[in-house]
């Protein structure tokens, strides 16, 4: 069996060379949706394990780690009080639907 080659009419192995970089920059970027918690985790793995394509995604995912956290414990209080104000007690819950069948 000969070396498959890829056909030249889809732009050759430059393209795929390219679309590899892109593929291992998204699934890097996608660590920024790891809680900041595993921030040391992944920084020690890169750190042990560099990926030259990615090292601008990197520095994109810890810091959308960053914001994220940033994001919850700001907002976070808000919302417990918005929740806790506007979601049905299970009482209220029971008694409405008991309403509704009367």
């Amino acid at each position: 069996m000969g070396e498959s080659r890829p056909s030249p009419s889809w732009g050759g192995e430059a393209t795929v060379s390219r679309a590899a970089v892109m593929q291992i920059a998204r699934l890097v970027e996608g660590l920024g949706a790891l809680p900041l918690s595993k921030r040391r985790q992944v920084e020690s793995f890169f750190r042990a394990h560099p990926v030259e394509e990615a090292r601008r995604a990197l520095r994109q995912a810890l810091e959308e780690m960053e914001l994220r956290d940033e994001l919850r414990r700001r907002e976070a209080p808000c919302l417990s009080a918005w929740l806790a104000r506007y979601s049905p007690t299970p009482q209220r819950a029971n008694s409405s639907s008991a309403q509704s069948r009367t």
